[in-house]
Parts: C-alpha cells; sequence; structure tokens
C-alpha cells in the first residue's frame, strides 16, 4: 500500500522515538525537566534527519536502477520510439530507430521526422499525422522511410498524443510515434503474391475444368476453363449451386462421388456424360478431391474435369477401324478362295452351252449361271467394303449389310459430264473412265458397244506414266442401273469386268494401282 506523506512522516518519527528511548539517560544532575525535553527533542530529530537521509539514498539509488532499467528498455526496444512536437521535429529518439536508419542517434534530434520518409509517401505521413492529432484512436499507417545509405524499408507506424511539462510552466502535446520495421514482412508478401499470380496463370492455362465448393454446393472458386464451357461469367457461377449445373437425372449418382469421399481415400476419378452450356453433350473425366479438417469434417470440395470427348471419338473411331480391318481381311480371304471355283464353273457352263446336245438345259444352265453372276456380285462387294455398316438379324443379332458397307466411289469418283478422267481404260473396242476397281474386277463409264465377253484391257493413270497391260477381263453382268443417281444416258453406259487369269505381276501392278488409286 502507497502511504501518504503525512503518515510516512509519522511513521518516521514513531521509528525515531524507538531509537532514542534505547539511548542511555543522562545523569540525574543534570536531569532538569526542560533540559531533558530539549535534549529528547534534539536526539529525536538528529535520528528522523539520519533516518530521511538513509530514506533518501535508497530512494535515489532505486530511481538510478530505474532510469537505466527506462534507459535499456527504451533505447534496446525491438521497434523504434520517436517523439516529435506537432510540427514533425523530433525531440527524442531511440537506438533502435538509428539502427533502422544508419544513423547516429545524436544526429536525429531537431531534424524534421519528415526528412527520413521516402518522398512518394510523405504526403502520407503528414496525413498521419494530422489523423492522430485529431483521431487518437487511428493510429495505424504502413509508410516507406529511407536511411542514410538511401536504401528503403517499410515500416508500420502507430502513434499516440502525450501531455508534457514545457519550460513555460504549462503543458504542450507531443507525439510518440511507434515504429517497427515490416520490410521483411513486405517482401514476403510481394512473394506470396507473386506466388498467387503464377499459380493463377498456371492454373488458368491448364486444359481443365476447376471448381471449388463447400459441402453445401456453394461455389467458391471457379477457373476459365469452366466459365467457358458452362458458357457463363465467373460472378455468374460463383452465385449458383454446384448441383444446379447437373442434370436431374444425374444428380443423384453425382452427390454419392463426392459423398463416397473419406479422409482415408479423398480422391477419385470417374467418367461421366454432361451438358455444356452451347447444349453439346461432352464426356469428361473428373477428377473429385475431399478436403478435411483436423476433426476430419469436410471443409471444401474439389473437382478437376477433362474433357475427353475427342479420345473417346479416336477411341470408338480405333475400335471401328480394328473391325473393319478385320471384316476386309476376312472378305478377301473369301473372294480369294471363291474366285477360282466360280472362275472355273463359269467356264465349264460356257462349254456346256457351247455342245449341240445342250439347247433342252439352256434354261436351266442359264438360272444356274445367273447366279454364278450373283456370286460374283457378291465377291465383288466384298472386295470393296471400306466401311462397317450393320443390318438387323433375327431378334437381337446384327449382320454386315454389304450394301452400305461396299458402297463407295460408285457416286462419288466420276459424274458424267461433271468429273474430269481420273483413269482411262481402252482397248481395241471399247474406251472409259474408271469409276471403281478391287482385286477382282472393275467398273467403268463407256459409250462403246462391247463384241465379246472376253476381253484384255489396258488401264492408264490419267497424268502419268503408270500403266497395266492387257489384263484379261471378263464381261459380267452389271446391277441395275436405274439404282445409279446418274443412270445411263445416250452416250455414256456402265460396265462391270472381271479379272480372268492374271500373272503374279499383273496382280502385284493392280494392287499397286488400287492403293494409289484409293489414296487419291
Amino acid at each position: 500500500m502507497t502511504l501518504t506523506l503525512k503518515d510516512n512522516l509519522s511513521a518516521l518519527r514513531e521509528k525515531a522515538e524507538q531509537t532514542v528511548r534505547q539511548i542511555p539517560a543522562v545523569s540525574e544532575a543534570a536531569s532538569v525537566q526542560p533540559v531533558h525535553e530539549l535534549i529528547h527533542n534534539l536526539q529525536v530529530h538528529q535520528v528522523e534527519l539520519e533516518m530521511q537521509n538513509n530514506e533518501l539514498r535508497q530512494t535515489e539509488e532505486d530511481l538510478e536502477l530505474s532510469r537505466d532499467m527506462y534507459f535499456q528498455l527504451f533505447h534496446q526496444a525491438p521497434v523504434g520510439y520517436v517523439t516529435v512536437d506537432e510540427n514533425g521535429m523530433i525531440i527524442q529518439s531511440n537506438q533502435t530507430i538509428a539502427n533502422m536508419l544508419k544513423s547516429n542517434i545524436s544526429l536525429l534530434d531537431r531534424r524534421p521526422f519528415i526528412n527520413f520518409v521516402h518522398k512518394e509517401d510523405r504526403d502520407i505521413f503528414t496525413s498521419c499525422l494530422q489523423m492522430i492529432l485529431k483521431q487518437p484512436n487511428r493510429k495505424n499507417f504502413e509508410i516507406r522511410m529511407c536511411g542514410s545509405s538511401n536504401e528503403i524499408f517499410h515500416v508500420a507506424l502507430s502513434g499516440r498524443i502525450a501531455m508534457v511539462p514545457s519550460m513555460r510552466g504549462d503543458r504542450q502535446r507531443e507525439l510518440l510515434l511507434i515504429l517497427t520495421d515490416i520490410t521483411d514482412r513486405k517482401k514476403v508478401e510481394e512473394e506470396l503474391k507473386e506466388n498467387r499470380k503464377r499459380l493463377s496463370d498456371i492454373i488458368e492455362d491448364i486444359p481443365a475444368m476447376i471448381c471449388r465448393f463447400d459441402p453445401t454446393g456453394s461455389i467458391s472458386y471457379v477457373n476459365n476453363e469452366y466459365c467457358a464451357f458452362y458458357g457463363r461469367t465467373e460472378n455468374e457461377l460463383l452465385e449458383r449451386n454446384v448441383f444446379d449445373l447437373i442434370p436431374e437425372e444425374r444428380k443423384q449418382f453425382v452427390r454419392e462421388q463426392f459423398s463416397s469421399l473419406t479422409p482415408d481415400c479423398p480422391v477419385k476419378t470417374y467418367e461421366d456424360q454432361v451438358l455444356s452450356g452451347s447444349g453439346e453433350t461432352k464426356w469428361l473425366r473428373w477428377t473429385n478431391r475431399a478436403i478435411f479438417t483436423k476433426k476430419s469434417e469436410v471443409s471444401v470440395y474439389q473437382k478437376i474435369g477433362y474433357d475427353i470427348t475427342e479420345s473417346i471419338r479416336i477411341e470408338h473411331e480405333t475400335r471401328e477401324k480394328e473391325k473393319l480391318k478385320g471384316i476386309i481381311e476376312l472378305a478377301g480371304a473369301v473372294c480369294h478362295e471363291f474366285s477360282q471355283p466360280i472362275h472355273i464353273i463359269s467356264g465349264f457352263l460356257d462349254l456346256i452351252q457351247m455342245s449341240p446336245d445342250a439347247h433342252h438345259l439352256y434354261q436351266k444352265l442359264n438360272k444356274i449361271k445367273e447366279q454364278i453372276e450373283r456370286m460374283t456380285g457378291l465377291t465383288h462387294r466384298l472386295n470393296n467394303i471400306t466401311r462397317y455398316d450393320t443390318k438387323a438379324y433375327g431378334l437381337n443379332e446384327t449382320i454386315v449389310d454389304l450394301q452400305k458397307s461396299s458402297e463407295r466411289r460408285l457416286h462419288e469418283r466420276f459424274m458424267p459430264g461433271k468429273s474430269t478422267i481420273i483413269n482411262c481404260i481402252q482397248n481395241d473396242t471399247m474406251s472409259g473412265q474408271l469409276i471403281d476397281i478391287s482385286r477382282g474386277g472393275l467398273s467403268f463409264w463407256s459409250k462403246n458397244k462391247t463384241r465379246g465377253k472376253k476381253i484384255e484391257i489396258n488401264i492408264h493413270s490419267a497424268g502419268t506414266k503408270f500403266s497395266i497391260q492387257k489384263i484379261p477381263c471378263i464381261i459380267i453382268a452389271e446391277m441395275d442401273s436405274s439404282k445409279s443417281p446418274y443412270m445411263n444416258t445416250g452416250e455414256m453406259k456402265r460396265h462391270r469386268l472381271k479379272y480372268g487369269s492374271l500373272s503374279s505381276d499383273q496382280q502385284d501392278q493392280i494392287d499397286h494401282f488400287i492403293k494409289k488409286y484409293t489414296i487419291q
């Protein structure tokens, strides 16, 4: 408890009285009452003065100790202390601010504090002083300062008003400014800002859709790719619920994907069809992630989607090409095996028809020949399969549709009167423009009439010197030309030839020509 001055004096007087009582009494001869009282009072006063002197010495030592402690605390504080007057002149500063400014502390007194403020921030500092004087509660500012070495550093500045006695005896206002060096913090903030920008650029350049949302589905972040896919702006999507963008029939499935994420299994990937903002159905591969708190509660969900529509299409086309390749290889093998028997049967039928005793078999032989020619047409179609088309066969089965799978070039390669000549076919009696060619035979347009069933032809490639000479062929029945979009005209008629017996060299030349013809 702090004693008042009066209490201190009373206590001091009591101590002095006790001390005097312990002093031996004077002799009886001198014990005259007035003298005795006088001596007693003098002794008490002497002791009191000695005790006061001791108290003063102790107080002085305490003051010196407090002053030393204050000096150390003031000058070794981790922040800078500066006292300025209302005009901004430095009255007192500590060693910390001198170290910040790389200056001697004695050189700071009576200098304008604004001289140490960066030129671009001096207006800010002036406004800070005015605000502290007018609004003492508002005291946090950030400015740049420049020391004697012209090195710029950042400080956080705060201040308060203090009333101190002046030389005139009145009290004047002073401002106590507290400055904290935040240069390292500013560097870290700039690095973080740069890293965020770099990360943002990377995220925006990734060809993936990125979305973050809370457990209720409220979207907190979307990147440009996500916005472009749904055809909406960032602000529009941030106001939406992520499940509003999912078709009603798929919502339950998507919710189950996210609800299945656990701290032990926070990431899962799946593929799904999604309706884009333009109305197109796209295939996306989603990677879902749940971010959990320390209490294993979901704080945020993240999903990243890649458009794999083109990959799915290529994969489908690859499977179709593999199927087509297998069918073509099988069809080629069938045609190769059937061509010789059909050719032999056709030759024997011709010999039988030439026999004088076979006139009564003409009708039956013609029917057999029609079926052979039909089989020849089928092998031709097998040789000309270019795509994989199927048709229903029975209840739950499908078979290859030869008609659609082999329809090529017939309506594309040559249009009488419109197309230029691609390839030529000629012999002594006929010439024409090539429509289609395969390993089993060929089709062409010609205005010449044929005069025989067995002929030899030459194939010439227009614009090149490539040709195949003297290919033995047999004219076969052509399908109904009325089904052709070009039909027969008075000038051009469609012909169909089947190869006869070919040498291996001729077969190789035809294979080479077919490959070249297909590329064209």
